[in-house]
Protein backbone atom coordinates (compact mmCIF):
# COMPACT_ATOMS: atom_id res chain seq x y z
CA UNK A 1 0.00 0.00 0.00
CA UNK A 2 1.25 3.58 -0.86
CA UNK A 3 0.46 6.12 1.15
CA UNK A 4 1.63 10.18 1.48
CA UNK A 5 3.94 10.66 4.20
CA UNK A 6 2.31 12.33 7.07
CA UNK A 7 3.96 13.52 11.27
CA UNK A 8 2.23 9.82 12.01
CA UNK A 9 5.08 8.45 9.87
CA UNK A 10 7.98 10.34 11.31
CA UNK A 11 9.29 7.90 13.80
CA UNK A 12 8.77 5.33 11.71
CA UNK A 13 11.09 7.05 8.61
CA UNK A 14 12.93 7.83 11.19
CA UNK A 15 14.03 4.19 11.80
CA UNK A 16 13.64 2.88 8.61
CA UNK A 17 16.39 5.55 7.42
CA UNK A 18 18.86 4.52 10.25
CA UNK A 19 18.21 0.76 9.36
CA UNK A 20 19.09 1.24 5.72
CA UNK A 21 22.77 1.73 4.44
CA UNK A 22 21.37 2.93 0.84
CA UNK A 23 19.54 5.79 2.75
CA UNK A 24 21.66 9.02 2.61
CA UNK A 25 21.70 12.39 4.98
CA UNK A 26 19.35 13.42 2.52
CA UNK A 27 16.47 11.01 2.67
CA UNK A 28 16.19 11.67 6.65
CA UNK A 29 12.70 13.59 7.45
CA UNK A 30 15.04 16.26 9.22
CA UNK A 31 16.58 17.12 5.89
CA UNK A 32 13.24 17.44 4.35
CA UNK A 33 11.95 19.22 7.15
CA UNK A 34 14.84 22.19 6.80
CA UNK A 35 14.50 21.73 2.67
CA UNK A 36 10.85 22.43 2.83
CA UNK A 37 11.53 25.58 5.09
CA UNK A 38 14.58 26.89 3.16
CA UNK A 39 13.23 26.69 -0.36
CA UNK A 40 9.19 26.95 0.83
CA UNK A 41 7.77 24.21 -1.18
CA UNK A 42 5.54 21.21 0.18
CA UNK A 43 6.66 17.92 1.29
CA UNK A 44 4.93 15.45 -0.86
CA UNK A 45 6.68 12.19 0.16
CA UNK A 46 5.45 9.09 -0.50
CA UNK A 47 6.19 5.83 1.82
CA UNK A 48 5.12 1.97 0.92
CA UNK A 49 3.55 -0.12 4.09
CA UNK A 50 3.36 -4.04 4.32
CA UNK A 51 1.30 -5.07 7.35
CA UNK A 52 1.31 -1.42 8.77
CA UNK A 53 5.86 -1.39 8.56
CA UNK A 54 7.51 1.05 5.89
CA UNK A 55 9.20 -1.27 3.49
CA UNK A 56 10.04 1.81 0.94
CA UNK A 57 10.36 5.66 1.29
CA UNK A 58 10.76 8.42 -1.56
CA UNK A 59 11.42 11.80 -0.64
CA UNK A 60 9.97 14.12 -2.81
CA UNK A 61 9.32 17.81 -2.33
CA UNK A 62 7.04 19.68 -4.77
CA UNK A 63 7.41 23.39 -5.85
CA UNK A 64 4.37 24.93 -8.24
CA UNK A 65 4.80 22.78 -10.97
CA UNK A 66 8.27 20.72 -10.26
CA UNK A 67 8.56 17.52 -8.02
CA UNK A 68 12.51 17.06 -6.70
CA UNK A 69 13.68 14.58 -4.59
CA UNK A 70 16.34 16.81 -2.79
CA UNK A 71 16.79 20.25 -4.11
CA UNK A 72 20.38 21.16 -4.99
CA UNK A 73 22.07 18.15 -3.77
CA UNK A 74 23.25 15.44 -5.29
CA UNK A 75 21.14 12.25 -3.81
CA UNK A 76 17.86 11.23 -3.47
CA UNK A 77 14.70 9.14 -4.43
CA UNK A 78 13.53 5.62 -3.52
CA UNK A 79 15.00 3.11 -0.97
CA UNK A 80 12.87 0.00 -1.04
CA UNK A 81 13.26 -3.13 0.60
CA UNK A 82 12.26 -4.76 -2.61
CA UNK A 83 12.79 -3.64 -6.13
CA UNK A 84 8.44 -4.51 -6.10
CA UNK A 85 8.28 -1.97 -3.65
CA UNK A 86 10.41 0.57 -5.08
CA UNK A 87 8.43 0.45 -8.24
CA UNK A 88 5.15 0.83 -7.11
CA UNK A 89 6.57 4.33 -4.95
CA UNK A 90 7.82 5.37 -8.03
CA UNK A 91 4.02 3.91 -10.61
CA UNK A 92 2.57 5.87 -7.96
CA UNK A 93 4.39 9.12 -8.25
CA UNK A 94 3.57 9.04 -12.02
CA UNK A 95 -0.19 8.50 -11.19
CA UNK A 96 -0.89 11.45 -9.35
CA UNK A 97 2.32 13.99 -10.78
CA UNK A 98 0.33 14.37 -13.65
CA UNK A 99 2.29 16.78 -16.04
CA UNK A 100 4.34 18.38 -14.17
CA UNK A 101 7.96 18.36 -14.06
CA UNK A 102 10.31 15.82 -11.73
CA UNK A 103 13.92 15.51 -11.16
CA UNK A 104 15.57 12.58 -8.95
CA UNK A 105 19.16 13.03 -8.48
CA UNK A 106 20.73 9.69 -7.97
CA UNK A 107 24.05 7.94 -7.37
CA UNK A 108 25.00 4.51 -9.11
CA UNK A 109 23.53 1.96 -10.96
CA UNK A 110 22.12 -0.44 -8.76
CA UNK A 111 19.68 2.54 -7.83
CA UNK A 112 18.19 2.70 -11.59
CA UNK A 113 16.04 -0.56 -10.80
CA UNK A 114 13.26 1.29 -9.79
CA UNK A 115 12.74 3.32 -12.64
CA UNK A 116 11.91 3.50 -16.37
CA UNK A 117 14.70 3.71 -18.18
CA UNK A 118 12.84 6.55 -20.74
CA UNK A 119 13.50 9.28 -17.65
CA UNK A 120 17.39 8.10 -17.41
CA UNK A 121 19.75 10.24 -18.07
CA UNK A 122 23.97 10.54 -16.65
CA UNK A 123 23.77 13.95 -14.79
CA UNK A 124 27.19 15.30 -16.14
CA UNK A 125 28.53 15.18 -12.71
CA UNK A 126 31.39 12.83 -11.09
CA UNK A 127 31.12 11.66 -8.09
CA UNK A 128 34.24 10.60 -5.32
CA UNK A 129 34.59 7.92 -2.91
CA UNK A 130 37.03 6.53 -0.23
CA UNK A 131 36.78 3.42 1.22
CA UNK A 132 37.91 3.34 5.09
CA UNK A 133 37.48 -0.67 5.39
CA UNK A 134 41.25 -0.44 6.44
CA UNK A 135 43.62 0.70 8.48
CA UNK A 136 45.28 4.43 8.73
CA UNK A 137 48.38 3.25 7.50
CA UNK A 138 47.27 1.39 4.37
CA UNK A 139 44.77 4.28 3.79
CA UNK A 140 47.82 6.80 3.89
CA UNK A 141 50.25 4.83 1.86
CA UNK A 142 47.25 3.92 -0.94
CA UNK A 143 47.71 8.26 -1.98
CA UNK A 144 50.17 9.02 -4.18
CA UNK A 145 53.48 10.42 -2.96
CA UNK A 146 52.18 13.94 -3.98
CA UNK A 147 49.58 13.70 -2.19
CA UNK A 148 50.85 13.54 0.78
CA UNK A 149 54.12 15.42 0.62
CA UNK A 150 50.96 18.45 0.06
CA UNK A 151 49.47 17.52 3.43
CA UNK A 152 53.05 17.58 5.02
CA UNK A 153 53.83 21.06 3.99
CA UNK A 154 50.90 21.99 5.76
CA UNK A 155 51.70 20.54 8.74
CA UNK A 156 55.26 22.24 8.27
CA UNK A 157 53.61 25.10 8.43
CA UNK A 158 52.10 25.38 11.26
CA UNK A 159 48.60 24.84 10.10
CA UNK A 160 46.16 22.85 13.58
CA UNK A 161 43.18 20.91 12.94
CA UNK A 162 40.17 21.23 15.15
CA UNK A 163 36.61 20.04 15.90
CA UNK A 164 34.28 23.09 16.05
CA UNK A 165 31.02 24.00 18.10
CA UNK A 166 29.10 25.29 15.64
CA UNK A 167 27.20 27.30 17.68
CA UNK A 168 29.99 29.37 18.23
CA UNK A 169 31.55 29.67 14.62
CA UNK A 170 28.55 29.72 12.40
CA UNK A 171 28.87 33.47 11.82
CA UNK A 172 32.80 32.86 10.81
CA UNK A 173 32.09 29.86 8.46
CA UNK A 174 29.18 32.64 6.93
CA UNK A 175 32.03 34.88 6.08
CA UNK A 176 34.47 32.29 5.12
CA UNK A 177 32.17 30.61 2.51
CA UNK A 178 31.01 33.73 1.48
CA UNK A 179 34.50 34.75 -0.15
CA UNK A 180 35.22 31.22 -1.40
CA UNK A 181 31.85 31.39 -3.53
CA UNK A 182 32.88 35.40 -4.64
CA UNK A 183 36.15 33.50 -5.90
CA UNK A 184 34.61 31.11 -8.05
CA UNK A 185 32.39 33.62 -9.16
CA UNK A 186 29.13 32.25 -7.89
CA UNK A 187 26.43 32.32 -5.54
CA UNK A 188 26.47 32.15 -1.95
CA UNK A 189 23.11 30.66 -0.18
CA UNK A 190 20.11 32.59 1.63
CA UNK A 191 21.36 34.20 4.89
CA UNK A 192 20.98 31.54 7.72
CA UNK A 193 21.31 28.50 5.46
CA UNK A 194 23.44 27.05 7.52
CA UNK A 195 22.34 27.63 11.17
CA UNK A 196 18.75 26.50 10.05
CA UNK A 197 20.19 23.49 8.64
CA UNK A 198 22.48 22.90 12.20
CA UNK A 199 19.08 23.54 14.08
CA UNK A 200 17.25 20.42 12.12
CA UNK A 201 20.39 18.16 11.70
CA UNK A 202 21.62 18.70 15.20
CA UNK A 203 25.45 17.61 16.61
CA UNK A 204 24.73 13.92 15.30
CA UNK A 205 24.58 14.88 11.79
CA UNK A 206 26.60 18.24 11.21
CA UNK A 207 29.77 18.11 12.22
CA UNK A 208 32.07 21.54 11.85
CA UNK A 209 35.98 21.68 11.82
CA UNK A 210 38.21 24.21 11.27
CA UNK A 211 42.15 24.75 10.32
CA UNK A 212 43.80 27.46 12.15
CA UNK A 213 47.38 28.99 11.67
CA UNK A 214 48.74 30.39 15.05
CA UNK A 215 45.28 31.09 16.42
CA UNK A 216 43.92 32.61 13.22
CA UNK A 217 41.14 30.52 12.17
CA UNK A 218 41.43 30.25 8.07
CA UNK A 219 39.60 27.43 6.62
CA UNK A 220 36.30 25.21 8.29
CA UNK A 221 34.80 22.25 6.41
CA UNK A 222 31.15 20.71 7.06
CA UNK A 223 30.35 17.11 7.26
CA UNK A 224 27.05 15.36 7.16
CA UNK A 225 26.99 11.96 8.59
CA UNK A 226 24.52 9.32 8.70
CA UNK A 227 24.99 5.38 9.64
CA UNK A 228 28.42 4.66 8.33
CA UNK A 229 29.24 7.19 5.74
CA UNK A 230 30.47 11.15 5.73
CA UNK A 231 29.24 13.84 3.21
CA UNK A 232 32.28 16.50 2.83
CA UNK A 233 29.51 18.51 2.44
CA UNK A 234 30.86 22.60 2.47
CA UNK A 235 33.91 24.27 2.50
CA UNK A 236 35.21 27.79 3.07
CA UNK A 237 38.83 28.84 2.99
CA UNK A 238 40.48 32.10 3.72
CA UNK A 239 41.78 33.10 -0.04
CA UNK A 240 45.12 34.93 1.73
CA UNK A 241 46.07 31.58 2.95
CA UNK A 242 45.43 28.54 0.34
CA UNK A 243 49.54 28.53 -0.19
CA UNK A 244 49.48 26.73 3.06
CA UNK A 245 47.64 23.55 1.24
CA UNK A 246 44.89 24.11 3.44
CA UNK A 247 42.34 21.61 1.45
CA UNK A 248 44.79 18.98 1.53
CA UNK A 249 45.23 19.77 5.17
CA UNK A 250 42.14 18.95 6.11
CA UNK A 251 41.13 16.44 3.97
CA UNK A 252 43.43 13.89 5.76
CA UNK A 253 43.12 15.59 8.90
CA UNK A 254 38.65 14.63 8.04
CA UNK A 255 39.27 11.12 6.83
CA UNK A 256 41.27 10.21 10.22
CA UNK A 257 38.45 11.92 12.29
CA UNK A 258 36.22 9.74 10.29
CA UNK A 259 38.15 6.25 10.93
CA UNK A 260 38.00 6.70 14.39
CA UNK A 261 34.95 7.88 14.59
CA UNK A 262 33.90 4.00 12.67
CA UNK A 263 32.84 5.51 9.50
CA UNK A 264 32.81 3.10 6.31
CA UNK A 265 32.78 5.57 3.41
CA UNK A 266 34.26 8.76 2.56
CA UNK A 267 31.73 10.49 0.38
CA UNK A 268 33.62 13.65 -1.32
CA UNK A 269 29.81 14.50 -2.85
CA UNK A 270 29.16 14.92 -6.77
CA UNK A 271 31.27 17.55 -8.85
CA UNK A 272 30.06 18.72 -12.86
CA UNK A 273 32.18 17.14 -15.20
CA UNK A 274 32.72 21.00 -16.33
CA UNK A 275 34.80 21.50 -12.70
CA UNK A 276 37.63 19.24 -14.14
CA UNK A 277 40.20 20.88 -11.83
CA UNK A 278 37.95 20.24 -8.18
CA UNK A 279 37.31 16.65 -9.73
CA UNK A 280 41.12 15.82 -10.32
CA UNK A 281 42.31 17.42 -6.65
CA UNK A 282 39.53 14.74 -5.16
CA UNK A 283 40.83 11.80 -7.23
CA UNK A 284 44.12 12.50 -5.17
CA UNK A 285 42.18 11.58 -2.05
CA UNK A 286 39.77 8.79 -3.57
CA UNK A 287 39.76 5.62 -4.31
CA UNK A 288 36.53 5.47 -6.75
CA UNK A 289 35.22 8.15 -9.20
CA UNK A 290 31.49 7.31 -11.15
CA UNK A 291 29.20 9.07 -12.93
CA UNK A 292 25.59 10.08 -11.08
CA UNK A 293 22.64 9.89 -13.03
CA UNK A 294 18.74 11.79 -12.72
CA UNK A 295 15.42 10.18 -13.60
CA UNK A 296 13.87 13.16 -15.00
CA UNK A 297 11.47 14.63 -17.59
CA UNK A 298 13.23 18.34 -17.67
CA UNK A 299 14.73 18.73 -21.11
CA UNK A 300 18.68 19.87 -20.76
CA UNK A 301 19.76 23.31 -20.84
CA UNK A 302 23.05 23.84 -22.92
CA UNK A 303 24.45 26.80 -21.15
CA UNK A 304 26.44 29.16 -23.44
CA UNK A 305 29.83 29.29 -22.17
CA UNK A 306 30.22 32.97 -22.95
CA UNK A 307 27.28 34.11 -20.55
CA UNK A 308 28.37 31.40 -17.74
CA UNK A 309 32.09 32.84 -17.96
CA UNK A 310 30.23 36.80 -17.66
CA UNK A 311 28.39 35.92 -15.03
CA UNK A 312 31.29 34.24 -13.40
CA UNK A 313 32.89 37.79 -13.80
CA UNK A 314 30.72 39.87 -12.73
CA UNK A 315 29.93 38.11 -9.29
CA UNK A 316 33.61 37.83 -8.83
CA UNK A 317 33.83 41.75 -8.95
CA UNK A 318 30.54 42.52 -7.16
CA UNK A 319 30.68 43.81 -3.48
CA UNK A 320 30.66 40.62 -0.95
CA UNK A 321 26.90 42.77 0.45
CA UNK A 322 25.75 42.66 -3.19
CA UNK A 323 26.20 39.19 -3.52
CA UNK A 324 24.90 37.73 -0.73
CA UNK A 325 21.77 39.67 -1.49
CA UNK A 326 21.50 38.23 -4.69
CA UNK A 327 22.24 34.72 -3.50
CA UNK A 328 19.45 35.43 -0.65
CA UNK A 329 16.78 36.53 -3.40
CA UNK A 330 17.69 33.69 -6.20
CA UNK A 331 18.82 30.70 -4.69
CA UNK A 332 15.86 29.94 -2.55
CA UNK A 333 13.72 29.99 -6.11
CA UNK A 334 16.65 27.75 -8.22
CA UNK A 335 14.78 24.74 -6.88
CA UNK A 336 17.30 22.02 -8.37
Amino acid sequence: MIENYSSKYRSEWIEFCESYKECSIYHTIQWIDFTSEIFNCTNTSLICLERNKIVGIFPLLRKKKVYISTPLRDRGGIVADTREAGQKLFDQFIKTSGPNKFNIKLVDADELKYYPKKWLRKAGKTRSLLSLARNQEEIWKSFKTAARNQFRKAEKSGLHFSQLNFSEYYEDFEKLFLLTRKKLGTLSYPRGYFKLMYDYMGDNYFKVFGAFKDSRLIGMDILLTFNDRVIYAYAAYNLAYLKYNINDFMIWNLIKWSMENNIRIFDFSADSNKNRGLIKFKSKWSDMQMPSYEITNIPENGSNKSIVKYREFVLQKAPKVFLQKLSDIIVPKLFF
